[in-house]
């Protein structure tokens, strides 16, 4: 069970591709993944990625077990940023299982891992991985890594502890906002895609469109992000 409303997941999606843009700046990487981690340590939803949807499947129905770097194997010992090569032991069977029918399959040479608290309401986890063409992630690199997993949870519990919203505190606090216009934020608010929200409430896409533009010309937005961030 996902352990995030739909609200927090547009939010750490756009956190995730921001924050994944921070670390590349530093540290290249060839693909990058991140994920939400439910209450039993597992990886339970891809939240951001630039990776194949093959390599994703593949991950979540058999190799999770055997990955070193699991969140499971990770977040009790409090190993908050490791990076894969570092962490495979050629005394391992799994981990030689994972080298062989994993790593080669996709060409990894090593992964760099991030867990981060997200509130109260457990973690979230970010993989930076590079091909085997690239060198492995160095000690500076790991060091870059912890200090910006410091910055994120700090960004994260912002994030979390943000007031709650409805829509009767939206028209209070918002009264050029017609009922309908309301509604809308509402709905923007509570995650719902454009063609979500026309089943919804039962309204053409156009219609849809409409009201939005006009609730971001009111209140001097230009993106959902934007509108959520005034919201919250």
């Amino acid at each position: 069970m996902t352990a995030f409303a739909r609200l927090d997941q547009v939010m750490l999606v756009e956190f995730g591709r921001r924050f994944v843009k921070c670390l590349t700046s530093q540290m290249p990487a060839s693909d990058w993944v991140f994920y939400e981690i439910n209450s039993e340590l597992r990886i339970v939803r891809f939240l951001s990625t630039q990776t194949d949807s093959d390599q994703h499947r593949a991950y979540l129905r058999y190799f999770n077990q055997l990955d070193p770097l699991a969140p499971r194997n990770c977040l009790p010992r409090q190993r908050y940023v490791a990076s894969l090569r570092q962490t495979l032991s050629s005394q391992s069977h799994a981990h030689n299982q994972y080298r062989r029918h994993f790593m080669e399959r996709y060409a990894i040479g090593d992964a760099l891992e991030i867990f981060m608290r997200a509130g109260q309401h457990g973690f979230v986890g970010c993989s930076l991985l590079r091909s085997a063409a690239l060198p492995p992630y160095s000690e500076r690199e790991l060091h870059a890594g912890e200090r910006l997993q410091d910055f994120a949870e700090f960004s994260l519990a912002q994030i979390h502890s943000a007031p709650a919203f409805d829509a009767v505190s939206i028209a209070g606090r918002f009264p050029e906002l017609t009922p309908r216009e309301v509604d809308m934020v509402f709905l923007v608010c509570e995650g719902l895609s454009n063609k979500a929200i026309c089943r919804r409430e039962d309204l053409a896409l156009p219609t849809v469109k409409s009201h939005l533009m006009n609730v971001f010309r009111k209140l001097g937005v230009c993106s959902r992000i934007e509108l959520i961030n005034l919201v919250r």
